[in-house]
């Protein structure tokens, strides 16, 4: 595994360890800015699969609310795979 995958599993694990742990209730909700919403740009846009546009305020709204409402919730991760790099591009890997 080279560095930069093993930065990009890091993360990945990190920010799904902050979801268990979210919904589940076991991180106070103190924790929202600084081990969720810090990760991300004031300009971050998330497009689901309905094809509606979130921003980062209203995906916090959405994950704020979910604290703490799935105590037996589980993520796993498997096979991380690093599919593109592009280089020379700020806050790209």
């Amino acid at each position: 595994m080279s560095g930069t995958e093993a930065v990009v599993r890091a993360e990945i694990e990190a920010l799904h360890a902050f979801f268990v742990g979210w919904f589940a209730g076991v991180l106070p909700q103190e924790r929202l800015e600084t081990d969720f919403l810090s990760r991300f740009s004031s300009d971050f846009l998330l497009v689901p699969p309905a094809g509606t546009l979130l921003t980062l305020d209203e995906l916090a709204a959405s994950v704020r609310a979910g604290h703490a409402t799935n105590p037996t919730f589980r993520i796993e991760i498997r096979n991380v795979t690093l599919r593109r790099r592009l280089d020379g591009r700020p806050g790209y890997l």
